[in-house]
């Protein structure tokens, strides 16, 4: 179903930016129409819609400079139009991806496809929600054949990559996603403890130098030298907590 989504004026010629229901959008004036190429934004003259030269000699009884085959027709109006097309664009494809996802049951069969840098469903490959549900998978790290409690039933070795391949049901993906889930859960609690605990030793040290009126050591590691002049490949650099409960930083140079 078409919808008119803006309307504006240029030279004297009133204008319709319509949207159909494959949220393409085009111009139209009386019966002569044209398709949106696209919509862009000049730093100079703002936003712009991109249609045929055809369409403004239909329609301004004027023939474009230099034999263009487009034209760009300015108006406030191409920014919200822009947003809304994609906005659409993006609840269409959410739409559809829900619906294929509702075709699937628990025992419905599908093949994972799992490499060194990618990973994805046959035949799914542009579908979001599973997208999301193997970025879950990825992030955890957990073992595939380890917690499906089989090897790939296929292996497809490439030139610097490898691709194994799993033949599953939706729910066993799914419970590949839950226990994706729960270990990037108890990895983040760890952080959290961990961080936790050093904040509680920082602050021991902080209290110990402002009670000797002495510098204490919070941490020390080693990188490159960061000075050209200095004839040496390794600095040590250490941090310290001031009695005033400042941070101070040395950097050491070895040779």
């Amino acid at each position: 179903m078409n919808k008119t989504i803006a309307t504006f004026e240029k030279m004297g010629k009133p204008i319709k930016v319509v949207m159909d229901e494959k949220a393409n959008l085009y111009l139209k004036h009386g019966d002569i129409k044209s398709n949106v190429l696209f919509i862009a934004n000049h730093p100079q003259y703002g936003y712009f819609y991109e249609v045929s030269a055809d369409f403004a000699i239909k329609v301004f009884n004027k023939q474009p400079p230099n034999k263009q085959r487009t034209i760009h027709l300015t108006d406030s109006s191409a920014k919200e139009a822009k947003e809304l097309q994609e906005r659409t664009k993006k609840e269409m494809k959410l739409k559809q991806d829900l619906s294929e996802i509702n075709s699937l049951t628990d025992e419905s069969k599908i093949k994972l496809a799992w490499g060194t840098d990618h990973s994805f469903i046959v035949g799914f490959s542009d579908n979001s929600i599973l997208s999301e549900m193997l970025k879950k998978i990825e992030k955890s790290e957990i073992d595939i054949a380890k917690a499906l409690g089989r090897k790939a039933d296929e292996t497809d070795l490439g030139d610097y990559s490898m691709t194994k391949y799993f033949k599953i049901t939706f729910a066993e993906l799914k419970k590949l996603v839950a226990e994706g889930e729960a270990e990037i859960a108890a990895k983040e609690r760890m952080e959290a403890e961990k961080e936790e605990q050093r904040k509680i030793e920082e602050q021991k040290k902080f209290e110990e130098a402002k009670r000797t009126g002495k510098p204490v050591e919070l941490s020390r590691y080693t990188t490159f030298c960061n000075n050209p002049n200095e004839e040496c490949n390794i600095d040590i650099v250490v941090t310290y907590a001031l009695p005033d409960g400042s941070i101070k930083t040395e950097r050491i140079h070895t040779w």
